[in-house]
């Protein structure tokens, strides 16, 4: 049921007039679906996790894949706890990865479950992909202090298998992380 809930949720982000409207509540939008309840049997948990400007992204090709960083600089405070920028990471090789929150040790959100977010540019944009906002190895100009939302879904069970979550281990094992996964909840 994934590409139904992709064309639903599109459908449902492009009727709104600003993406103010989107982001105000991303929940209530994915709520406000006809398809929400069978979806909602497979992701068990649909959520903003934070929001912010963007600050930078990175991106390099290794091994056929774009591995990067996008930094955001946090809404909801200036500050972190230790007097230094809260600032938010998403680690992405081709697809968005690992969350991380400066203020956390552990990561906020990270795969299988799903990590995607919505912009604000000077067009009125809102759905980008990591390649989207990056102009060469770098963020757009352009989209530089945009407003950004990011939300997680979780995935469905079958990724919690042994399997699946080796193979998904072994790219973030490449990337550098070795903690082990934990799973988005409401």
């Amino acid at each position: 049921g994934t590409l139904t809930f992709c064309q639903t949720l599109g459908g449902a982000i492009q009727s709104k007039p600003t993406v103010e409207d989107v982001i105000c509540d991303i929940e209530e939008l994915f709520k406000s679906q006809s398809i929400y309840p069978a979806i909602k049997e497979n992701y068990s948990a649909i959520k903003e996790i934070c929001r912010g400007k963007l600050e930078s992204a990175t991106t390099s090709t290794a091994g056929g894949f774009d591995v990067g960083v996008i930094t955001i600089e946090a809404e909801d405070e200036a500050k972190a706890k230790d007097d230094s920028e809260h600032l938010y990471k998403i680690i992405f090789q081709n697809e968005s990865l690992l969350l991380w929150d400066s203020d956390s040790p552990i990561s906020l959100v990270m795969a299988p479950d799903l990590i995607s977010y919505l912009i604000e540019d000077d067009e009125k944009n809102y759905v980008f992909t990591n390649g989207d906002i990056m102009r060469g190895d770098a963020l757009k100009k352009e989209l530089k202090g945009a407003k950004i939302v990011v939300y997680g879904i979780a995935a469905p069970s079958v990724f919690g298998t042994d399997k699946m979550q080796s193979n998904i281990m072994r790219v973030l094992n490449a990337l550098g992380y070795y903690g082990k996964y934990e799973p988005l909840k409401e």
